[in-house]
């Protein structure tokens, strides 16, 4: 049986706190639908907040639902390879299966610079990715890959 427990932790970056679920177990064999889901963050409903544990070094997801870049899915991962993946289990986490349950319309990386107190000037980079499901709906998510951009193993 797959268990996971809420717990209260500080986001790494803006220290802010956050409930989170940790995952003590996963079980393919009794849950099958997490075996391909399943990338170390929440399994919560469209628009609740994105973020969980991974272990340590590994992956996890923080920020918004996605639907606009104020509100982007921020992707904390240690190279590319990890993020893109993480990219695409969560929409097959959300949506299904690609290609069967929704398509990939178009995936574009968008830059925007934000000015920081005290005048420290960022560059945050996003991937903007638009599906349509079955159902004719076309969506379109952003994720915040800043984290990851040019890292690789």
């Amino acid at each position: 049986m797959s268990s996971f427990h809420e717990a209260e932790i500080a986001c790494p970056r803006c220290k802010a706190p956050q409930v989170v679920e940790i995952w003590n177990t996963v079980n393919v064999t009794l849950d099958p639908e997490l075996k391909k889901a399943f990338f170390g963050f929440s399994k919560g409903k469209p628009g609740d907040p994105v973020i969980s544990c991974a272990e340590p070094g590994g992956i996890f997801l923080s920020g918004g639902d996605g639907l606009s870049m104020k509100n982007a899915i921020v992707i904390h991962a240690k190279s590319e390879f990890l993020g893109i993946g993480a990219e695409y289990a969560y929409l097959h986490k959300k949506h299904g299966e690609r290609d069967t349950d929704w398509e990939l319309e178009h995936q574009r990386l968008l830059r925007k610079g934000i000015l920081q107190p005290p005048l420290l000037f960022r560059t945050r980079y996003y991937d903007e990715i638009s599906i349509k499901t079955k159902d004719g709906e076309r969506i379109i998510y952003y994720f915040d890959i800043s984290h990851f951009y040019r890292k690789f193993p």
